[in-house]
């Protein structure tokens, strides 16, 4: 049986795009599988580095977002491959599900 797999960003537009691959991240992304919702994250490596870095000058311990996952690049599509793949191989039973979503404000990408 095929998994349904619902992904939705709160903004898709070649503005945002441009953004979220300039910044090297992208938090608004929302996953729906079956009745499960979880919001994620998606990260380069260098951002992590960045956020890493910055946060080691503040305190002696990084925490990173739940959720957080890593992509070459933080593009619509990239984004979007990564989480079938995710999916295909179950990883999000790792992840933390959200109680529900109101998806009247999001923007359904697939």
């Amino acid at each position: 049986m095929m998994t349904k797999v619902e992904i939705f960003f709160s903004e898709d537009s070649e503005w945002t795009e441009f953004d979220v691959v300039n910044k090297g991240w992208r938090g608004d992304v929302w996953v729906k599988i079956h009745q499960a919702t979880y919001r994620v994250c998606a990260f380069t490596l260098l951002r992590l580095q960045q956020d890493f870095d910055f946060t080691m000058e503040e305190s002696d311990f990084y925490v990173p977002d739940p959720n957080l996952f890593f992509v070459k690049e933080t593009s619509k599509e990239e984004i979007i491959n990564t989480i079938n793949y995710l999916v295909e191989q179950k990883h999000f039973s790792n992840f933390k599900c959200l109680d529900n979503l109101d998806t009247n404000m999001l923007v359904k990408v697939q």
